[in-house]
């Protein structure tokens, strides 16, 4: 069988979207030939039997504003010019793409799936999904609607990259702890209250620090400078470091290097970091409603924390800082199976694999 894949973007490097470089290699391992549409194209390492297909994106500069209209005329022509070359077509978080495109996909009689793993509904999401055959997401609180056409897989996380390194099994009171935050800066990401709980804690443990990766959006620009003028005005410069974007091939050496890694984003916003963290060896606490099916009720204890409420965040890193060094060791080893064994990228690309030749 052949394969359409339209995505965002293809680029090695890319510190959001590097990560599907990877399902690009993997699907290429199941069809005869996967064609990819994508926005933007940088630097890629793909099998021969894989076909790029720019709208150009990369041809302007980031201040530019390229004509759209441009872009869609370029889509369609990809599309249609390549009808005879993909049986099935694996749509991956743009809606959009299945409104210009479903009618002519549903005379073509394509199978077509949408990846969707976002809290966001919108009346573009629903139409999207009246022209697919198949709606795919991560876990089912990733999703915001019901409809008969979901079908929960799994995230997809590289467990051969994302992998434990030989360091010392038990965070020390007498070393320098490090607390990681990895993701977009937005109000939705809730970095603020990371910020003020770790603020309570550096006064009591002076061997903290907290790292911050990632950079802000566009219209997100206001809130960085919230967070970066907090960290001023309650004197933790020192102890806060802010390191922008971070290539998606070196973030398993970030997680590595870290003790702490903290998400804080609500259900519907199934971030892949926090599973790339667990994979990794790292000790992760979130606030994801999503991972109270994932843990068990120990771990739930421990490692769940009220979304928003920086007394409660505190508290729970107070308690990993105190927590005996053989437990921490199973703790990490439980989250790593886990991640082996619910959400590896292994898995995901079977199941896929399979829904799309269905």
């Amino acid at each position: 069988m052949k394969l359409l894949f339209i995505t965002q973007k293809v680029d090695k490097n890319d510190d959001l979207l590097g990560v599907y470089h990877e399902w690009i290699k993997r699907l290429a391992l199941e069809f005869q030939l996967v064609s990819v549409v994508c926005l933007y194209e940088g630097e890629h390492d793909l099998p021969s039997n894989v076909k790029i297909y720019s709208l150009g994106k990369e041809k302007f500069l980031d201040y530019e504003k390229p004509n759209k209209f441009r872009y869609i005329l370029k889509f369609y022509k990809h599309i249609w010019s390549l009808r005879n070359e993909y049986d099935s077509v694996f749509v991956h978080m743009n809606p959009e793409y299945l409104i210009l495109a479903g009618p002519l996909w549903k005379l073509l009689r394509k199978n077509v799936l949408l990846w969707y793993a976002h809290y966001h509904n919108s009346l573009k999401l629903r139409v999207a999904v009246f022209f697919t055959n198949k709606v795919v997401t991560s876990v089912k609180e990733a999703f915001p609607f019901d409809t008969r056409k979901i079908v929960v897989l799994q995230q997809g996380i590289d467990v051969h990259k994302f992998t434990p390194k030989d360091k010392e099994d038990v965070i020390s009171t007498e070393n320098k702890i490090k607390i990681l935050f990895v993701g977009r800066i937005s109000p939705i990401k809730n970095v603020d209250i990371l910020v003020k709980a770790f603020n309570l804690l550096v006064k009591k443990y002076h061997n903290l620090h907290l790292n911050i990766v990632g950079v802000p959006g566009e219209n997100d620009m206001e809130y960085f400078k919230q967070i970066k003028d907090e960290v001023k005005a309650l004197e933790i410069e020192k102890e806060v470091s802010f390191l922008g974007k971070i290539p998606n091939n070196q973030t398993p050496e970030i997680y590595n290097s870290n003790d702490i890694f903290v998400n804080l984003t609500k259900a519907g916003c199934f971030d892949k970091t926090t599973l790339e963290a667990m994979a990794s060896g790292s000790v992760v606490l979130v606030s994801n409603d999503a991972f109270n099916n994932i843990f068990d009720a120990r771990l739930r204890e421990k490692l769940i924390f009220k979304e928003r409420d920086v007394l409660d965040l505190s508290s729970k890193i107070e308690n990993l800082i105190n927590t005996p060094r053989e437990d921490m060791m199973i703790i990490k080893k439980e989250m790593r199976d886990i991640v082996v064994k619910k959400h590896s990228l292994d898995g995901l690309i079977d199941k896929l694999s399979y829904v799309l030749k269905e």
